[in-house]
């Protein structure tokens, strides 16, 4: 999504769990994108605590895991959207983040 987005967004990666949440505390975020399957802490755990410090961060999962716990454990933590990672839905993942993103920015 990085390549997509960063001609109009600034775009910061992180390589863990861990890594989001040293950036988190560092940076006014508008929006975050998680993956279950990080190294170290796993993105709903990532999750977890980053809603404990910055509870008005959006956050959006992005996982090829299609299990229905994942669903309801992220979005009963904040996760606004639950995306399928997979090549089909990565053009509708991609257009909601982009609606996403000009509805936040009109918000704020």
């Amino acid at each position: 999504y990085r390549a997509l987005l960063e001609d109009d967004y600034t775009v910061l990666t992180a390589p863990s769990g861990e890594a989001a949440l040293e950036i988190a505390g560092k940076e006014q975020l508008d929006l975050v994108l998680l993956d279950v399957m990080m190294p170290g802490m796993d993105g709903i755990e990532t999750l977890r605590k980053l809603k404990e410090t910055s509870e008005d961060v959006d956050v959006i999962i992005v996982t090829a895991l299609k299990t229905v716990r994942t669903a309801i454990d992220a979005i009963k933590l904040g996760a606004h959207l639950v995306a399928p990672d997979s090549p089909v839905a990565h053009n509708d993942c991609f257009c909601r983040l982009r609606a996403w993103l000009a509805w936040a920015r009109r918000r704020k």
